[in-house]
């Protein structure tokens, strides 16, 4: 992930997941623990040409990020 500041975080190494169906390595899950600043951010994959992608995300790449508070 690239911060809008230029600041870069990973890479991480990501495990397979099954997704809708049972279809294996479907999703493919990062947990890297880190505490990220806020902002925007791009996503960088070495495989970018395997995301999964539709008409309505414009056939762009799906990615969640999700995150939890620090305190």
């Amino acid at each position: 992930m690239v911060h809008q500041d230029g600041t870069r975080y990973g890479p991480w190494a990501a495990a397979g997941a099954p997704g809708s169906g049972g279809v294996q390595n479907a999703n493919w899950i990062a947990r890297p623990s880190v505490v990220l600043k806020p902002g925007n951010y791009t996503v960088i994959d070495s495989h970018a040409d395997s995301w999964a992608q539709n008409v309505q995300s414009n056939n762009q790449g799906i990615v969640v990020v999700k995150g939890c508070g620090v305190r």
